[in-house]
């Protein structure tokens, strides 16, 4: 079984911590990596797609160090089987979406007699199989991040990370996104970060709660509602009260500002 392993990561801009000393590992499942803005999500998922390198600690896939110093063989082992959406779109406007994912294939390495069904199949999967043929520019934000998604599903990855990857989708999009990567999640290790609560409630088998640049806590998300001393929390007034979530009040206690973490 895959395994992905974080150790210690530490990431300073300046003199503040974004990240301290972050460990916790993964095997196949859906993980939510859950914090305020500027907790540190968009920052750990920049180190593990090695566009942004820690300051001090280590990565580990299937009991092997990634990074600059690590052998080549090793680092393409993972990168090659990974699959990212950042929270900035990446995409040429001028391009089809056909063309765009055509270009994406070459990049994953997908064998050229599985491109056209590849492509045709992760179209399909987020709804934009009608839409083939049309120029990127043309596209609202939801069907952008749509195809972004798209091409994250392609070649059969082992890793896929996503950064609030429910931007701009409808809640009909938002629940097809769900099935699909609960159905990718038997064999491939999925970290969703996002600070909204619901996209992960009834999606994420692990929790991972970060703030301030630490992990605050790692648990299924039933464990952190009956662990939490939800009456401790102020959520204002009774009508705020009643319509948080379970989890929502249970993240509102771990990463209350008096937390020690």
């Amino acid at each position: 079984m895959n395994c992905l392993t974080i150790s210690d990561l530490t990431k300073y801009y300046g003199k503040t911590a974004a990240l301290r000393d972050v460990s916790f590992s993964m095997t196949p499942g859906i993980y939510g990596l859950l914090g305020p803005n500027g907790a540190g999500k968009s920052t750990l998922m920049q180190i593990l797609t090695q566009t942004l390198h820690a300051d001090r600690g280590s990565i580990t896939w299937n009991g092997n160090i990634l990074g600059r110093n690590a052998a080549t063989g090793v680092n393409k082992s993972f990168f090659g089987k990974l699959s990212y959406v950042p929270q900035q779109q990446a995409l040429f406007p001028d391009f089809t979406a056909w063309e765009y994912l055509d270009y994406i294939s070459i990049l994953k390495e997908v064998p050229e007699n599985r491109i056209e069904s590849e492509i045709m199949r992760v179209l399909k999967d987020v709804e934009l199989g009608d839409h083939a043929g049309e120029r990127i520019r043309t596209f609202s934000g939801g069907m952008r991040q749509r195809l972004m998604i798209a091409q994250s599903l392609m070649n059969d990855p082992l890793v896929i990370l996503l950064d609030e990857p429910t931007t701009g989708l409808d809640p009909r999009q938002r629940m097809i996104l769900k099935d699909l990567l609960k159905e990718k999640s038997h064999d491939t290790i999925i970290l969703l970060s996002t600070h909204i609560v619901s996209d992960i409630e009834a999606l994420a088998d692990q929790v991972i709660l970060i703030n301030h640049g630490r992990i605050v806590t790692m648990k299924p998300p039933a464990d952190l509602i009956r662990e939490a001393d939800i009456s401790s929390i102020n959520h204002g007034h009774d009508k705020d009260r009643e319509v948080l979530s379970e989890l929502e009040k249970a993240y509102l206690y771990y990463c209350r500002e008096d937390m020690q973490v």
